[in-house]
């Protein structure tokens, strides 16, 4: 028989609460402290705390440029 998983986080992952990114993120917009320093006072890992701090700015994900490249055609 085949066990089917359920959705979600992964087991053993933890939730933390609104209020506690809130303010974790509030604390990143100190000029005079960087993402991982925030990150390591509280004991998560920057990239968590960089992925908070972006969904909250509303942009979710970093974005490219749309600028497109110089790119050569061969043609003069």
């Amino acid at each position: 028989m085949i066990e089917t998983k359920a959705r979600g986080r992964r087991v053993g992952s933890k939730h933390y609460p609104p209020e506690f990114r809130a303010q974790v993120v509030a604390e990143t917009r100190d000029p005079n402290r960087s993402i991982a320093e925030v990150a390591h006072s509280h004991g998560l890992n920057a990239n968590l705390v960089s992925m908070w701090r972006s969904r909250e700015m509303g942009t979710g994900v970093a974005i490219r440029s749309a600028s497109p490249r110089n790119v050569s055609t061969g043609a003069n």
